[in-house]
């Protein structure tokens, strides 16, 4: 895939890369520009040794456990063939759609 952005800016704090022991991270994608306490992700992700805060997935329930483990500091997570994987390196802008 190749998205058109409109918008493309530097996070900041930068996205987290949870380590072992560590805290539970996640990601959610959402529809529009207002997100509230209501709003329901329309994909997201939970990566890491738990999810101590309690990130909710596409359903609105929180998730019980992480989608994925935590990757190294080089590393990164992908979705490969609709499950969350680690990876031992960033793939930025290869799309793994199987």
């Amino acid at each position: 895939a190749s998205p058109v952005l409109d918008l493309a800016r530097d996070f900041a704090p930068d996205i987290l890369n949870s380590g072992s022991g560590k805290k539970g991270h996640g990601m959610a994608l959402f529809f529009g520009s207002q997100v509230d306490s209501d709003t329901l992700p329309i994909d997201s992700v939970v990566y890491g040794s738990n999810n101590d805060r309690s990130l909710i997935g596409t359903d609105g329930r929180t998730k019980d456990t992480p989608d994925v483990g935590a990757p190294n500091s080089a590393g990164s997570i992908a979705r490969v063939g609709g499950a969350w994987t680690k990876q031992s390196a960033p793939t930025p802008g290869v799309c793994e759609v199987q």
